[in-house]
């Protein structure tokens, strides 16, 4: 596994089924949330996270819904 370079927006596409409820959320590397947003998921489509405003670092998306839970690291330059 490798961690991904993001730079100013980060996109997921969704494989689970249209019409998802969901929270997506970001945390740095100590647990602290940089953002929380509740979102109805579509398959297919493409889960976007404005992240232009973060510092330089090591992140982690979440993404959670009632069934499932979602994570994927990131570094932002």
């Amino acid at each position: 596994a490798f961690v991904a370079p993001v730079g100013g927006t980060l996109y997921m596409a969704w494989g689970g089924r249209s019409g998802t409820e969901a929270v997506v959320s970001v945390f740095d590397a100590t647990g602290r949330s940089f953002m929380q947003q509740a979102r109805w998921l579509t398959a297919g489509a493409a889960t976007i996270a404005d992240i232009s405003t973060l510092p330089a670092g090591f992140y982690v998306l979440r993404i959670g819904t009632e069934s499932v839970r979602y994570t994927m690291p990131f570094v932002k330059p």
